[in-house]
């Protein structure tokens, strides 16, 4: 019983934060931005080949320094 009403505590003003938060148009943006850098980030691995042997395949495949490796 006291457990139930403790977690309906916490769950509204849990929610009650994240509406506050959300509705700051900063803290929309900062999401946002991290949103798009993440993005950027693992376009920038698989084009390193790090997240997956076809990855490094086209990786080693289209980097001129990397003419001479056979695959």
């Amino acid at each position: 019983m006291i457990g139930k009403l403790v977690t309906a505590i916490f769950n509204t003003k849990a929610n009650n934060l994240s509406k506050s938060a959300f509705a700051d148009p900063r803290m929309v943006k900062l999401f946002k931005k991290y949103e798009e850098d993440t993005k950027a980030f693992k376009q920038e691995l698989k084009n390193l080949g790090m997240t997956s042997l076809d990855d490094l395949k086209t990786a080693i495949k289209t980097n001129p320094y990397t003419k001479n490796i056979k695959i």
